[in-house]
């Protein structure tokens, strides 16, 4: 996640969630002769490390609900044709039975992710192996797999400049773009996708109050970030 002193920002939240129960779901269908399990889950909304409050009128991370999660159990390798899929995780029971065996559990935000978004959106997987006769219990910790981007203006720069044209590139073929029609542009959550971007490079072009036109390029790492997950690689995510 990130926030460049362009300034561009990347915010996140933290919740932990519950789920109820359903007692048909405590195990599987009696005509399954493999030896049972039970799994326990919850699932976990993570911010960046460094990340603890949020500024004045954002939203609170504690108060990211996650209720409404969907989320699918798939088994693999012996356990592969076992799938549940559950909505919200509020309709998830509190103990699900399934035949022993290592699965895949994964949850985020409802919907599908855009590449450009107006909300941060959080997905998230984690391995679960199913013991005969125990109760396992896993959590699932979605991150935020969008970036929050936002450009603010100086006072500096808007009583020098009169006109201007910005875009935000990562090398696909969208782009955001801002003008001097909009002085305080809403965040953006972008999504790079699978491709592997290391680089965001904004450029501009404005007009002088004397009329000169002045144009610029600068490009930013996620090394450049304030905010982010405490992670080794170098790229968005």
């Amino acid at each position: 996640m990130k926030q460049y002193h362009l300034p561009l920002a990347a915010l996140l939240g933290i919740t932990l969630l519950s789920s109820c129960e359903m007692r048909d779901e405590l195990w599987s269908n009696d005509k399954d002769t493999r030896a049972q399990g039970q799994a326990e889950l919850s699932v976990a909304v993570k911010q960046p490390y460094s990340m603890t409050t949020r500024a004045v009128g954002e939203t609170n991370p504690s108060e990211v609900s996650t209720v409404d999660y969907p989320v699918t159990i798939q088994g693999t390798g012996e356990v592969s044709d076992i799938k549940k899929e559950y909505a919200k995780l509020s309709e998830m029971p509190s103990k699900i039975g399934l035949p022993v065996g290592t699965y895949i559990v994964t949850s985020h935000t409802p919907g599908e992710i855009l590449k450009q978004m107006t909300a941060p959106y959080y997905a998230g997987d984690k391995e679960m192996t199913i013991k005969k006769g125990i109760t396992s219990q896993t959590e699932v910790t979605c991150k935020m797999k969008n970036s929050r981007i936002q450009v603010k203006y100086g006072d500096d720069f808007q009583q020098n400049f009169t006109s201007w044209n910005m875009t935000i590139e990562d090398g696909s073929d969208n782009a955001i773009a801002y003008s001097q029609k909009d002085l305080n542009p809403a965040a953006v959550y972008w999504y790079f996708g699978e491709q592997a971007v290391t680089t965001i490079t904004v450029n501009i072009r404005a007009t002088t109050k004397t009329g000169n036109t002045v144009s610029e390029s600068r490009s930013f790492k996620k090394a450049d970030a304030a905010e982010k997950y405490d992670e080794e690689n170098d790229f968005f995510e």
